[in-house]
């Protein structure tokens, strides 16, 4: 299994869409941000925005226990 995270921290709005069929939805430049900061990782790779990454980890914090885990802040 090969994943790829990025993280943003932020204001966003979350809220069900729809009447029959209900769907949930998070949008904001938050989202949007982590979006295009997951985008820009390599696979088994977590990208943290500058404004979330000393809020939520210490500097180099081992985040995956794999062969080649990286945290880039």
């Amino acid at each position: 299994m090969t994943i790829r995270i990025g993280l943003a921290s932020g204001p966003a709005v979350g809220g069900l869409l729809g009447l029959s069929n209900l769907h949930f939805s998070l949008v904001g430049q938050t989202i949007n941000t982590a979006a295009r900061t997951m985008s820009a990782a390599q696979m088994m790779q977590c990208l943290v925005g500058h404004d979330c990454g000393f809020l939520s980890f210490p500097p180099r914090f081992d985040l995956f226990r794999s062969a080649s885990p990286q945290l880039i802040i």
